[in-house]
Order: structure tokens, then sequence, then C-alpha cells
């Protein structure tokens, strides 16, 4: 179903805090699969500081009508003041990959 499925991208400062979040997400069914992406180097602005971090990637597939929910778990679970939380919708997914997505969140 078009609009159905997304994928939601966060970003963390430590793989403990990453696989901490990823296990809590499953958990709660807010995502049926996280990946975790290790060795990424972000440059950004903060607080008028151009900083250069590595981090680690979240990409959680889910169903759009999970997330704000999985939003405000992000937010109360995330060491970031203001943590990156990006959806994308899924515009194609095969008809099992969306019949687990859907078995496997609330």
């Amino acid at each position: 179903m078009k609009d159905e499925f997304i994928m939601v991208h966060t970003s963390c400062e430590s793989k403990e805090e990453a696989t901490r979040l990823s296990q809590g997400i499953v958990t709660e069914k807010l995502g049926a699969c996280v990946q975790l992406y290790s060795n990424v180097e972000s440059v950004y602005t903060w607080n008028d500081h151009i900083m250069n971090e590595k981090e680690y990637i979240l990409n959680i597939k889910t169903k759009a009508i999970l997330f704000n929910r999985l939003e405000t778990f992000i937010i109360e679970n995330h060491s970031y003041q203001v943590p990156e939380i990006i959806a994308t919708p899924l515009v194609m997914v095969s008809e099992a990959y969306g019949d687990w997505i859907r078995k496997n969140t609330a």
C-alpha cells in the first residue's frame, strides 16, 4: 500500500547508544528492523561552530502510522539535544517484506 511504510533515519554518538536505541525500538515494536551503520563521519554546525564527529546511523523500517510514537521514543531516549529524525516513504516494498513489517510492529 502506498505510503504505508517508511524508513526513519537517526544518528547517535556511540555504539552503545545506537545499540540501546535499536533494541528498544524493536522490543517496543516501533520498528520491525533497525540497521546500524558505524564509522560515519558527520560535519555540521552546532552553536555557531563547525563540528566534525564520528557517528552511528540507524535506519528503522516501520509503518508510517507509528512515526509519532517512534519520534517520541527517540527524543525521550536520545542523548542529543536535537536528535536527527527523518522519515522517508518506502514507495515500493515487496509483498512478503511488507507483511513481515506489519507482523513485527505495533
